[in-house]
């Protein structure tokens, strides 16, 4: 039988030679498979030259993929190469199409198929003399039947093209199915009007460099536009025939649907990009958490070193009234910046998980803003900062809860003190607009750099991280004051022309409609029971002879509270545990309870369930003092049975008043 043309094989796997002649053979029954397995068989064929296409591996026992093809392009330059392979990386296959290789299919099953198609691709771009040979050679009728067969049935696309005008000659059936035209519509059309617009010039210049002999063959992948318009994703393997002369009579192509792929790469690009987005995000957080630790650290260890130095210095007994005065001060102020602290870590931490809850009522911004201005104005005079009020006559109330309210108030103008250097100033200003009520804080200060404006209500930012920064803080407060505003439906903006150039804070919140005055107003806005700057206390409250039992399983705790009570002169009993108070109660009834609610053994919550439980206590006047501070810890403390939940640590005057007015003295 007369062969139609000759494939030389090289490969180990029995699985792999088998599949190569079934495959070719099905289609193409006088092609002849010609077997490598050793360098002398490989030797023989090169001296011969006895052959038309070469199907070789990346790897075999006895040589390498690279090897084999640099050996046969030195021997036929002009000889179709296809490595057949399930080897060889994305730098592997680049090297190889450096060195001469026409083509490369790999043998996942997704894609092995194209061998087929690969061969007859390379069959037809034969070099014209060994074409010609073979149609002078007996049974070249049979050898056209064999590619002809090839091209009908073949599962991928395949097509010959004008090389002068781009239109299609010949289509198969895969080529109809890929791009939803029959065979009729694709002959009238041109390669150029199935190509996506944005791939037509890549795909135009490969085709021209094609023509002009400065490439034997390309692949290369596009997209087409399907008679439907979808978009296919395709694989081009184009090749050139040419006549005696040299000039192109023909192209060739071979069209892989490698949409699916396509469609998978897509997917796991933007996975990895989601991944990628992710992780910076998580190195975002991880830098930004390092650096709120940092900074916790320094804002803790800063007025601690000052408690502890005072009171060393204290306890030493060698200072004159004046420095124990200065002292004292000195520890009282950096006590209460750690409640501070500990106040910002505590709400942020409810708001995050949403657990803050709004006690809104009727509530006049102007009391609100005087209230807070007046906690704050001992702190800008003493940094000479002055600030300005421009509140309008009349009240501006709005639903809220005047205690938030005025700690956002209290937020934005301590802020603005913070920032603003000595001789600056502060305007904070309240006006009615378009039914709303909206509330300015602008102050002379740094200003905010325009870079790191959009950041400045994110909770543990602050422009300046590093250890140089000059201002103290956690970079809670602006945080707070945003989710505030936000639960109370309101917005807050920031606004800076830049570094130095100040920086203004607008708080917009729905304004309620003014009701007919019928003698009642709104509550005064909270204002916390503090020493005043100077650390003074108020009057003396006189409690003498009142009779209070203090239950708390800290010990300085108890000193504490015995001693401030008893200065102003109650009669003060302690017990460190629930079993020592029940003892206590046992054999008397005091005029007021106060107890921690986190106790070993058991806790503050049995033992007003237990006293509630007694006739003899059953109606005691009782208030949790405790560091369980947040609202939902009052709720439990209330349900449970104290009248009255107070959060330590707690001002010696504040606890004198709260015990005056559970024993109705206030």
């Amino acid at each position: 039988m007369q062969h139609s043309a000759r494939i030389l094989v090289i490969d180990d796997d029995p699985n792999a030679r088998a599949f190569v002649a079934r495959e070719v053979l099905r289609i193409a029954p006088r092609v002849e498979l010609l077997d490598i397995r050793s360098p002398p068989q490989l030797d023989e064929h090169l001296r011969l030259r006895d052959f038309d296409v070469a199907v070789i591996e990346a790897r075999t026992q006895w040589t390498d993929g690279l090897t084999v093809l640099r050996r046969l392009k030195s021997a036929c330059p002009d000889l179709p190469v296809i490595m057949f392979t399930a080897r060889g990386g994305e730098e592997f296959v680049v090297e190889a199409m450096k060195q001469g290789l026409d083509d490369y299919v790999s043998k996942r099953p997704e894609q092995r198929m194209r061998l087929a198609p690969a061969v007859h691709a390379c069959l037809r771009a034969r070099p014209p003399s060994r074409q010609a040979a073979s149609n002078d050679a007996p049974g070249s009728n049979a050898s056209e039947s064999d590619l002809s067969i090839m091209f009908d049935v073949s599962g991928v696309g395949m097509a010959h093209v004008d090389p002068r005008t781009g239109r299609y000659l010949r289509v198969n059936r895969k080529l109809c199915e890929i791009t939803g035209y029959d065979e009729d519509e694709l002959l009238t059309r041109t390669v150029h009007d199935l190509t996506h617009p944005e791939d037509r010039q890549r795909d135009s210049e490969l085709f021209q460099r094609l023509l002009s002999g400065e490439l034997a063959s390309y692949s290369h992948e596009k997209r087409y536009v399907r008679k439907d318009g979808s978009i296919v994703w395709v694989r081009i393997n184009a090749s050139v025939q040419r006549d005696g002369s040299g000039r192109p009579v023909r192209t060739s192509g071979v069209i892989e649907d490698i949409t699916e792929r396509k469609n998978f790469e897509a997917q796991r690009q933007a996975l990895l990009e989601q991944e990628h987005a992710s992780r910076l995000e998580a190195e975002r957080v991880s830098r930004l958490k390092d650096e709120f630790l940092a900074t916790l650290g320094h804002e803790l260890r800063t007025p601690l070193n000052a408690i502890l130095g005072w009171a060393r210095l204290l306890e030493s007994g060698r200072l004159g009234p004046d420095e124990v005065q200065r002292g004292a001060h000195t520890i009282a102020r950096n006590a209460r910046a750690l409640g501070q602290l500990v106040n910002d870590l505590l709400d942020m931490s409810g708001m995050m998980s949403g657990k803050i809850r709004i006690e809104a009522e009727e509530t006049d911004l102007c009391e609100i803003i005087e209230a807070a201005v007046e906690t704050v104005q001992a702190a800008a005079d003493a940094k000479g900062v002055k600030l300005y009020k421009h509140i309008e006559s009349s009240a501006c109330l709005v639903f809220g809860d005047p205690h938030r309210l005025q700690q956002v108030i209290w937020n934005l103008v301590n802020n603005a003190v913070k920032f603003t250097p000595r001789g600056g100033r502060i305007d904070i200003s309240l006006k009615r607009t378009n039914g709303n009520c909206e509330v300015r804080v602008a102050d002379t200060g740094i200003g905010i750099q325009p870079d790191f404006l959009p950041f400045v209500f994110d909770r543990f930012r602050q422009a300046d991280a590093s250890s140089r920064r000059q201002y103290a803080g956690l970079g809670l407060g602006l945080a707070i004051v945003k989710q505030l505003v936000e639960l109370h439906g309101g917005t807050v903006a920031a606004h800076s022309e830049g570094e130095g150039k100040g920086a203004t804070f607008i708080v917009t919140l729905p304004r309620l409609a003014p009701r007919e005055d019928t003698g009642t107003h709104p509550r005064p806005a909270f204002a916390p029971g503090v020493l005043n700057d100077q650390g003074e206390a108020g009057p003396i409250i006189d409690l003498e002879g009142l009779r209070v039992l203090v239950v708390d399983d800290e010990s300085d705790t108890l000193d504490l509270v015995k001693r401030v009570l008893g200065d102003n002169r109650a009669e003060v009993t302690t017990a460190p545990s629930v079993d020592a108070a029940l003892t206590l109660l046992s054999r008397f009834t005091p005029d007021v309870l106060i107890s921690d609610i986190s106790m070993p053994g058991r806790d503050g919550y049995e033992l007003i369930r237990a006293v509630r439980a007694t006739s003899s206590a059953e109606e005691l006047p009782a208030a949790a003092l405790t560091a369980f501070a947040r609202p939902e810890d009052a709720v439990r403390a209330h349900e449970a049975g104290f009248q009255m939940h107070l959060a330590k640590p707690l001002e010696p005057e504040e606890l004198v008043r709260v015990v005056a007015q559970l024993a109705g003295r206030a």
